[in-house]
């Protein structure tokens, strides 16, 4: 069972800060996961991981990788989340009042949690409004601890 969830986020700042915001490991760190690497390129890594990061606690589990990329305008990468093959696609665009996120979280079959619609939709809502605080200066960010 494939199924995918996505949102838009309007967000402070210029496209171009929000895709530094994911792709500057010293940046994601602040906001979305304990520990990152990141080598923007298709193929790069892109691994984030540590005890924010849901299904990732270890550097040897963050395997995901760039799929596809465009300075400033989109980003995607794999994510085996759980034992299944999931894939993030960012799309960035600048809106009247910042810059417009679409977040698109493609997942090819069964999660193998309970209530996994709700946890993705948390974890998105929970991490964008974390990027939201960081653009804004940083304060108010909550990193869970999985």
């Amino acid at each position: 069972m494939s199924w995918t969830y996505e949102h838009t986020f309007k967000l402070p700042g210029t496209p171009e800060s929000v895709y530094r915001a994911w792709t500057d490991p010293a940046e994601l760190t602040r906001w979305f996961a304990e520990r990152a690497a990141v080598k923007v390129a298709p193929g790069g890594d892109f691994r984030f991981w540590g005890r924010h990061t849901l299904g990732c606690p270890t550097d040897a589990q963050a395997r995901q990788q760039i799929t596809r990329h465009e300075a400033g305008k989109l980003l995607a990468f794999s994510w085996r989340l759980y034992n299944t093959d999931t894939e993030v696609s960012l799309a960035i665009a600048p809106d009247e009042q910042g810059a417009r996120l679409t977040l698109t979280h493609r997942i090819d079959g069964d999660l193998g949690v309970t209530r996994s619609r709700e946890l993705i939709e948390d974890l998105w809502g929970l991490s964008c409004g974390n990027l939201r605080m960081h653009l804004e200066g940083g304060g108010g960010v909550v990193l869970p601890d999985y």
